[in-house]
């Protein structure tokens, strides 16, 4: 867990815990494990440990390093090739290319789709492209306390341009546009729909 409290000045003591009346107290029920026929009840409580409180002038100082690394490793792949009977600039129009949350690097998993773009621009040398980068609701939340996150969405299209650029295709073919997380995907809120989230999209112009 990680998160910013500002002081207002005369705190002597910080603590942490829920002081809120029972009615006040936000739970969540999780889902029975097969096999289990046990009536379920709100007993379960999180105990926080190995807490460190450091003070921070500014946001920027905040980056929370160690829970991101731990919540960027999952990313969304599929199982296709890009189907080489459509016309260049349709498989063009079909390439979507995802990362891992909270960077902005492409990651190996996504050079096949790359590879295959690439090639189909090469292949017609008339189509023009918009790359659309997105973020997902954790990491435009994430902002408040990491104030690089603030325009992921462009660095990622960014990263892809510079990708086709050094493959060689001209970089007046190709424009960038950063979103946050306003247009997504998947509506869903689990892992799997959020790494669809995390995307740069690629746009005919």
């Amino acid at each position: 867990m990680c998160g910013v409290y500002e002081a207002k000045g005369d705190e002597q003591y910080l603590i942490l815990g829920n002081m809120a009346a029972n009615d006040k107290v936000v739970t969540g029920k999780v889902k029975r494990p097969k096999g289990e026929v046990r009536p379920q009840v709100f007993k379960a409580y999180y105990y926080i440990d190995d807490v460190s409180v450091t003070p921070v002038k500014l946001m920027s100082e905040c980056t929370c390093q160690q829970l991101d690394k731990a919540e960027s490793e999952f990313i969304y792949s599929k199982r296709s090739t890009v189907n080489k009977t459509l016309k260049p600039d349709q498989q063009v129009d079909a390439t979507v290319i995802y990362f891992k949350r909270f960077q902005q690097s492409i990651d190996g998993a996504m050079d096949t789709p790359l590879n295959d773009v690439i090639e189909a621009l090469k292949a017609d040398p008339n189509v023009k492209v918009r790359l659309v980068g997105h973020a997902d609701v954790l990491e435009e939340d994430r902002t408040r306390m990491r104030p690089d996150l603030l325009e992921l969405g462009k660095l990622r299209a960014e990263s892809v341009k510079t990708v086709l650029v050094e493959a060689g295709i001209p970089a007046e073919r190709v424009t960038v546009i950063g979103m946050k997380a306003e247009s997504p995907a998947d509506a869903g809120d689990d892992e799997v729909a959020l790494s669809k989230n995390r995307r740069v999209e690629f746009e005919l112009e």
